[in-house]
């Protein structure tokens, strides 16, 4: 059965990109938010231009940090947050290097990012999307582990 769209204001189904190196995990990603009616796009190089992320115009921005032993995704997210087009993307970190998560948190908090450790549930994982997504100024605590209700 399937679950009701996710809508903006303007009829169009809310849009995530995803931006990770693995494969299986990018897969896992669009099945999982294109059930629950959202537009994704996946990208798995993290080699974006702040314009290219313009351009598409997601509603959410979900990143892994670490691309193989590199920190790829910080490097993303620091050009992002650097940029006044993009600055405003909301944005839902998913990294299993919970090192790095505990180096960058004072980072994130100040980004507003929100922060998703891997593993994590789909439940989990539905709830951060939502309330990354809700119309609220601040949906998920700066900086702290979204958690599923």
């Amino acid at each position: 059965m399937e679950g009701p769209r996710v809508e903006r204001a303007d009829g169009k189904a809310r849009h995530v990109l995803v931006v990770d190196d693995d494969r299986e995990t990018l897969a896992l990603f669009r099945d999982v938010l294109e059930d629950e009616g959202y537009r994704v796009t996946t990208v798995a190089d993290p080699r974006l231009e702040p314009a290219a992320v313009a351009a598409l115009a997601p509603g959410l921005l979900i990143l892994d940090l670490r691309f193989g032993p590199e920190r790829d995704g910080v490097d993303l997210l620091e050009r992002l947050k650097g940029d006044p087009a993009t600055r405003p993307v909301p944005v839902l970190v998913c990294s299993a290097d919970h090192r790095l998560l505990d180096e960058l948190r004072d980072r994130l908090l100040a980004w507003d990012c929100a922060v998703l450790p891997k593993p994590f549930g789909l439940d989990e994982l539905l709830a951060a999307v939502a309330a990354c997504l809700a119309p609220q100024p601040h949906p998920v605590s700066r900086g702290e582990q979204a958690t599923a209700p």
